[in-house]
């Protein structure tokens, strides 16, 4: 079968907006105190949900997806793009996880449901942890708006969070008020939106080093062995172990081997922080 020019414009599209698109919001930003530290090469992704692409108003720490059109059962000149407003925030306020997403949400509105999330580490490709967190939804309050706002926070080194917060403000209503109803692809309008945000909230990941934390070094002989693990203990994959004049890399559980007679210590500098271990 032959296609044309135009038939295959249409399936890139269309495969473009099935995948889905990633807002990055890098942690360690010149020039913010609270990140001072963390690497510029730390990020925390959002991943939207697959039918969303992306909007206006895109900034280094928060943005717009567009979702599939919604329209009025009963008046097909009412209508409009769904859409979901997302922001990363740091926060270094004392409290547990549920209480930091909470003090983030902008709507203010009437928990309605907890959801068990976890958020996976990754360093390139590689899994190094994930962080199990509880997010926190919300709705607003009149009997027929669609509008839901979602929010999860999770720990990066001790005394700072990330707050990763979704706003699924369209479609706004449920019912037209004349009969009728809003409704997303078939999909009812209140039900839609909270589809969309608990896939958001599900899409959230950190990608990067945190800061090295801890090294361990054992020697034996001319060898010292030890493993590179963060400031949450998951492990550093691919971060270089120097001491005696000799160099390493550490394997994908963090773990590395050098051969350097007269080193009695190691040290590693990544994520923006240097540590150093002493061989026994």
């Amino acid at each position: 079968m032959k296609l044309t020019i135009a038939t295959i414009l249409a399936l890139v599209l269309a495969t473009s907006a099935a995948a889905g698109v990633t807002g990055r919001a890098r942690v360690g930003v010149t020039g913010r105190n609270d990140t001072l530290g963390y690497s510029p090469a730390l990020w925390v992704d959002v991943a939207s949900p697959s039918s969303y692409r992306t909007g206006c108003c895109t900034d280094v720490d928060s943005g717009e997806w567009l979702g599939p059109s919604y329209q009025a059962s009963d008046n097909a000149s009412i209508h409009g793009n769904s859409s979901i407003s997302w922001r990363v925030i740091f926060d270094r306020r004392p409290g547990n996880v549920t209480a930091v997403a909470d003090a983030n949400l902008v709507q203010h509105w009437r928990t309605v449901a907890t959801e068990h999330v976890s958020v996976p580490h990754l360093v390139g490709r590689i899994k190094v942890g994930s962080i199990p967190v509880t997010a926190i939804v919300t709705r607003a309050p009149a009997a027929s708006s669609a509008q839901v706002e979602g929010a999860l926070a999770f720990p990066l080194c001790p005394g700072l969070h990330a707050v990763a917060d979704f706003d699924v403000l369209k479609p706004y209503a449920g019912p037209t008020g004349t009969g009728g109803t809003f409704r997303v692809s078939g999909t009812a309008a209140s039900a839609w939106n909270r589809q969309q945000l608990d896939a958001a909230l599900r899409g959230v990941s950190l990608v990067g080093y945190l800061p090295v934390h801890r090294v361990t070094a054992v020697k034996d002989g001319t060898t010292i062995s030890g493993r590179v693990t963060d400031c949450l203990g998951h492990p550093m994959p691919g971060v270089t172990v120097s001491g005696g004049g000799a160099t390493a890399k550490t394997d994908d559980a963090g773990m590395y081997r050098l051969t350097a007679a007269r080193a009695s210590s190691v040290a590693v500098t990544a994520g923006g922080a240097t540590a150093s271990g002493v061989a026994r």
